[in-house]
């Protein structure tokens, strides 16, 4: 089962990982820091995802696999919306499924 969740503290290891590895960033945009630290993943989780996004967090059948999000211009008239997958669970199927979730989830904060 697919959730989307709030970023906690034990995320930080598994962003770690994940953003750490090559192949899930090289699409990712340039502001992601490189090598993505310990505190880069502290910050994140405690306050960087509230920053000018709607960020969660995605767990499949319990298990940390990546996030979404939908970035805000200043003005509010344009977003922009992107996630990442680990590695792990390339291929599995989610894409269009925690697309779906998280856009439902954006479509109630917005009534």
């Amino acid at each position: 089962m697919i959730k989307l969740k709030r970023f906690c503290h034990q995320d930080i290891s598994h962003l770690l990982v994940h953003l750490n590895n090559p192949n899930v960033t090289k699409f990712l945009s340039s502001r992601l820091p490189s090598p993505y630290t310990e505190t880069n993943a502290i910050y994140w989780v405690e306050e960087g995802h509230k920053q000018g996004a709607i960020s969660y967090a995605i767990e499949c059948d319990g298990a940390f696999c990546g996030a979404v999000g939908i970035y805000l211009q200043e003005d509010n008239t344009e977003a922009e919306i992107g996630y990442w997958l680990g590695e792990a669970f390339w291929g599995v199927q989610l894409q269009a499924k925690q697309y779906f979730s998280f856009v439902s989830v954006f479509l109630q904060l917005l009534k």
